[in-house]
Order: structure tokens, then C-alpha cells, then sequence
């Protein structure tokens, strides 16, 4: 695969978490004021780090097959922490796969 090919799919994983982001936006809004304060900070938070990990992406250069490996696995993990982040704020809002059960 190359670098362009696995920048843009995990640019793209990025992407999707901004869409979940706006989902769990949407959940915090029918919250009362004093949980929708605390949701809102993390989610601002979560909303940080996709923010660095996507400057990340785009501003990293390298040749070397080896960077590029390290970095595409520090970039994975970043990203599924931060779906567990977004999934496990899904669950508690009340709008996750285990919610409907």
C-alpha cells in the first residue's frame, strides 16, 4: 500500500469520528445544564485530540518504510482509543448498540 493510500484511509477514520462527535453533540444538547456542562467538556476534549491526530496525519512526511510503520501504528491506536472514547460516551448517553437493549 502506499503512504498517500494509508494517509487518506485513516484521514478518512478521522472523518468518521467527526460524525459521531456530531451525533453525541446532538444527545448532550437534550441533556440537563450540569450534565450537558460536563459532557460538552469532553467532548471538546475528544474533539482536541481527533483535531491533533488529523493535523498530524497531514503534516507527516517520511520516506522510510520503517517511520511509516511506527507512525501508522501509533496513528491506529490513537484512533481506537478514540472510538472507544466516543463509543463508551455513546453507551452512556443513551445511544449505543447496548442502550437499546
Amino acid at each position: 500500500m502506499r503512504y498517500e493510500d494509508i494517509r487518506q484511509a485513516l484521514a478518512a477514520k478521522f472523518d468518521q469520528l467527526e460524525t459521531t462527535l456530531e451525533e453525541l453533540r446532538s444527545k448532550v444538547r437534550e441533556k440537563t445544564h450540569e450534565s450537558r456542562a460536563t459532557w460538552e467538556s469532553q467532548l471538546a476534549e475528544l474533539e482536541r485530540q481527533r483535531r491533533a491526530a488529523k493535523a498530524s496525519l497531514a503534516t507527516f512526511s517520511s520516506e522510510s518504510v520503517e517511520v511509516w510503520k511506527t507512525f501508522k501504528t501509533g496513528m491506529d491506536a490513537t484512533w481506537q482509543s478514540l472510538k472507544t472514547a466516543c463509543d463508551d460516551a455513546r453507551q452512556q448517553l443513551g445511544s449505543g448498540p447496548a442502550a437499546r437493549k
